[in-house]
């Protein structure tokens, strides 16, 4: 559902990464859904939002959906407080157009599991910060939204620690599977995910000065598992 249908075109070309645009376009897209949607632009962000993929079996998105939400949103609530940020767990699929906008337009911090709902990070403002989480096959470079992000002068980081229930083999049919298998879950690596969101290089860029102790050469470049992609500038 789109709000205007002058805003379809653009919107569905983001969506499939055909055209990445940059911060004037994301920025006027934002502000008319911001402004269908009654979103307050002057209000800042104020939480982390994991995206959960539905768990219900009849959804498409039912594949590569968070089976340790609850272990996830328990190891993420220390790096939101630090930043003064809430947790929020949701699925989009359960939301309207207008209830994706809100969700979006409230986080400082978006973290999903490979998808296209984080083609919602365009409904981010500038200086905030996307998570793609992949299936170890992609290895240290996997591409996937980060145009819409580092195009758009925001934040985003990748990060191959979304493991499949079905294997914990990393070969390419390994992936498929956990990709398109309605029976396939996935386990975020959690201590994988807080070093990367306490990544002082990560956090100076995106999200303000860290109040978080950091020892040195953790979070660089090819370590720990995950690849800052960019930062948008």
């Amino acid at each position: 559902r789109f709000p205007t249908p002058y805003l379809c075109f653009e919107a569905v070309a983001h969506k499939y990464n055909i055209y990445a645009g940059d911060a004037l376009d994301h920025a006027a897209m934002r502000a008319r859904a911001y402004a269908y949607c009654k979103v307050d632009p002057s209000r800042a962000p104020q939480t982390l939002l994991v995206e959960s993929r539905s768990h219900d079996p009849w959804q498409r998105t039912v594949a590569r959906r968070v089976v340790n939400l609850d272990q996830v949103r328990r190891d993420l609530n220390r790096v939101a407080q630090a930043h003064n940020l809430t947790v929020r767990v949701a699925t989009f699929s359960d939301y309207d157009y207008c209830g994706q906008v809100h969700l979006v337009a409230a986080a400082k911090v978006l973290v999903g599991v490979h998808g296209q709902g984080l083609s919602n990070t365009i409904f981010q403002r500038a200086g905030t910060l996307t998570v793609e989480l992949f299936h170890p096959w992609f290895g240290a470079r996997p591409d996937g939204h980060n145009t819409l992000a580092v195009h758009a002068g925001k934040g985003y980081a990748a990060a191959p620690i979304a493991m499949s229930t079905c294997s914990t083999g990393t070969t390419y049919q390994d992936m498929l599977r956990w990709k398109f298998d309605k029976r396939c879950g996935t386990i975020i690596d959690t201590a994988a995910l807080v070093r990367l969101l306490e990544d002082p290089v990560l956090v100076a860029r995106t999200l303000g000065p860290s109040p978080i102790a950091v020892p040195d050469g953790v979070g660089e470049d090819g370590q720990d598992g995950f690849t800052p992609v960019g930062d948008g500038r």
